[in-house]
């Protein structure tokens, strides 16, 4: 049977959905429990299977281009990835990553290093620092657990989406912070001034 489902980005999604709990309890109140329903993705397959329709049954989807990827990825290994990506741009010189999630026509890193950067150092110095003792202690130590709500919180794509301004500055105050957590737990200390980030944020 037809499933039609709404196309947005995890942010936006929880977005709405954190901000307007009501409006969907209202809708879903609002439609008929028969005929045309509403149900989730994960419902809407759990329904499928229940009509007899087994996993092999289903068409393969994965991302524009990312067969390429596989095409070079034969090992798992630290750097594998990035290897094989550096090989499938020389066999296919127009492959990019650099996209936008619903567009094919903008370029979402060049010209944004300024904000790019300092959240991509902070995810690279985040996974050095503490990746080995994620692996054999979890998120246990509290260094660890404060560094990754930083870099989580510079994970949202509204820093990048306005590019210059107050959110930028934002961004690279929640980089900056989740940088000095790092260089603390290795002995190392920034003397940067802290932006009032706490106040004018986190609202």
């Amino acid at each position: 049977p037809p499933f039609v489902a709404q196309i947005g980005d995890g942010e936006n999604g929880g977005v709405m959905m954190n901000e307007f709990p009501s409006a969907y309890n209202i809708a879903f109140q609002e439609i008929s429990k028969e005929g045309t329903v509403s149900m989730n993705g994960t419902e809407y397959l759990e329904f499928v299977k229940h009509a007899g329709l087994a996993e092999n049954s289903f068409m393969p989807v994965q991302p524009v281009s990312q067969s390429k990827i596989w095409e070079f990825l034969k090992e798992y290994s630290h750097g594998a990835a990035d290897r094989a990506i550096e090989k499938v741009k020389q066999k296919y010189p127009g492959f990019s990553l650099e996209k936008a999630s619903w567009t094919n026509d903008k370029d979402w890193v060049k010209g944004y290093e300024d904000i790019m950067d300092p959240i991509i150092q902070l995810s690279a110095a985040f996974h050095k620092r503490f990746d080995n003792e994620i692996y054999r202690r979890g998120f246990e130590t509290l260094p660890c657990r404060k560094a990754l709500f930083y870099l989580l919180l510079s994970q949202t794509s509204c820093f990048r989406y306005w590019g210059t301004g107050i959110w930028t500055d934002y961004a690279k105050e929640i980089c900056r912070r989740g940088m000095e957590i790092i260089n603390k737990s290795q002995g190392t200390v920034s003397n940067r001034p802290l932006l009032n980030v706490d106040k004018d944020f986190f609202i």
